[in-house]
């Protein structure tokens, strides 16, 4: 079961799985979660696809109990938005990132503390990152349509503390894997799927040569990243097959 707020004595009427409310003047509010299941999502701009709903459920009486109660039950529910205004409760399998629209005004995520491991990928929380290592042998292209098939990304280490925590879990698995890195669009030029430029301070080995030792029929072009023994990144041609891993930045 989990507790109701009860306004009056400040105090949850049940002390089992709680969620403990406090509103304030602005129809908002702030959440201690002393269940440990649930944790307020601190992105700002989650859009969500028809594909990513589990449940929708609308009524001014819902409570922020009821509807963490309902998402909790459901495998397929990772994370929840609920409004206090409108009284709206809507479960997600995923979400997708959109600078322009958000869910509503008065709308809250609230995650599963362990979304990710629900979802069938490893956390990493120092970096914090969310990943998972697919063995299937394909193309740098494949990889990057599997990935976002699955509502992700190949996957980006492009800070310190992301590299880190991927070096710190991979350790049993010492092969190539692609990752989501390229200079395909200027020659040396290399720049993760989200933007940002390559830092190649807190890698081990940096081999970025436009040269495939294995791509029999082209050698000679390499624009595709590889994460190679979680401490080194080098390049290949993107046609060659290998493992690849997927991260989903919505469940970091």
């Amino acid at each position: 079961m989990i507790c109701d707020y009860d306004e009056n004595t400040h105090r949850c009427k049940t002390i089992l799985l709680c969620i403990v409310c406090s509103y304030v003047t602005d129809m908002s509010y702030r959440c201690l979660m002393l269940s440990g299941y649930w944790e307020v999502d601190p992105k700002y701009h989650w859009s969500n696809t028809t594909g990513g709903i589990v449940n929708l459920l609308t009524g001014r009486k819902l409570s922020l109990s009821g509807c963490a109660a309902v998402c909790m039950y459901n495998s397929d529910c990772l994370m929840f938005g609920y409004s206090n205004v409108t009284g709206t409760c809507r479960g997600f399998w995923y979400l997708e990132h959109n600078i322009v629209s958000i869910l509503e005004e008065s709308e809250v995520i609230f995650k599963h503390t362990q979304c990710c491991h629900l979802a069938g990928y490893m956390w990493m929380q120092d970096g914090p990152l969310c990943v998972k290592l697919h063995h299937e042998n394909v193309t740098w292209y494949n990889a990057t349509i599997q990935c976002e098939q699955d509502h992700g990304r190949l996957a980006i280490l492009d800070d310190a503390k992301k590299f880190q925590a991927y070096h710190n879990y991979g350790v049993t698995y010492t092969g190539d894997a692609w990752i989501g890195i390229s200079d395909q669009e200027t020659e040396g030029v290399w720049v993760w799927l989200n933007g940002a430029d390559l830092d190649t301070s807190y890698w081990s080995l940096v081999e970025l040569n436009d040269y495939s030792w294995q791509y029999l029929p082209d050698k000679h072009t390499a624009d595709c990243g590889i994460v190679t023994g979680h401490t080194e990144i080098r390049d290949d041609h993107c046609l060659k097959t290998l493992p690849y891993l997927c991260q989903r930045i919505d469940l970091e």
